[in-house]
């Protein structure tokens, strides 16, 4: 598994959803609510430190969710990459 920290993470009530930098490499990763609560985590806090299984999605741009580019989310929701959150744990 790879590790990383959470950099945003949003809850309106109705859905959740939020980023992870790599401690590697890469670009921010999307982290949908549905994969944090499958992994046991209802709520995800900034700077928390995971570890994650990294999965290839090619529908993802499709989707429309909020774009990253070059770790930083763009609001225009352009998506640069396919690359989501497929299993997390908090670790710290």
């Amino acid at each position: 598994m790879e590790t990383g920290t959470v950099i945003m993470w949003t809850d309106n009530g109705e859905s959740a959803y939020g980023f992870v930098k790599p401690d590697a490499f890469g670009p921010n990763l999307y982290i949908s609510w549905a994969v944090a609560r499958a992994s046991g985590c209802e709520y995800l806090t900034v700077g928390e430190k995971v570890e994650f299984t990294r999965a290839h999605n090619p529908n993802f741009q499709k989707k429309g969710h909020a774009g990253l580019f070059r770790g930083a989310v763009r609001p225009s929701g352009e998506v640069r990459g396919n690359d989501v959150v497929e299993r997390l744990k908090v670790i710290a």
